[in-house]
């Protein structure tokens, strides 16, 4: 429900038809970074609610010459995420997945610093496949969001 009145709520809506992805492969320094943006994140009436970003990222065990992951390894990191969708509920919204490096990195925006700490334990501790690491960063503008939307747009 959206906050109305004094009461202020960490829930949001999700923008109709939430499982359009755009899928952006670039390169740097020779190696493929593969980039999943949600294209229906929602936009700036909902960045006051969800002002801090919260970045998960996963080290790959046997990552390939490009630093992807194989299809087996791929399968561990879509049940992570399905973790951190669960985990994140209506209370944030996932926007970017970077892979690259021999790293995924889940990056999503939330309304606080506990809860981003909340949604982070609660996905390392359902995972045993992988270390899950994570940062949080004040990002009321959803900067790092704007910055990939640019660079989707311009690929």
């Amino acid at each position: 429900m959206w906050p109305f009145g004094k009461k202020k709520s960490t829930e949001i809506k999700k923008a109709a038809g939430e499982d359009n992805w755009a899928l952006l492969q670039i390169e740097e320094g020779g190696k493929p970074i593969v980039i999943r943006m949600n294209t229906v994140a929602r936009g700036a009436d909902i960045y006051p609610m969800l002002p801090f970003r919260l970045g998960i990222a996963i080290p790959l065990h046997s990552p390939n010459e490009a630093g992807l992951p194989d299809k087996p390894e791929g399968q561990e990191l879509y049940a992570i995420e399905d973790r951190l969708d669960a985990a994140l509920g209506t209370a944030g919204q996932k926007v970017i997945i970077i892979t690259h490096g021999g790293m995924r990195e889940f990056v999503s925006y939330v309304a606080s610093v506990q809860l981003a700490h909340e949604f982070a334990k609660q996905v390392r501790a359902a995972t045993n496949t992988h270390e899950v690491q994570y940062y949080i960063a004040s990002d009321p503008e959803w900067t790092v969001f704007g910055d990939y939307k640019k660079l989707c747009k311009t690929n």
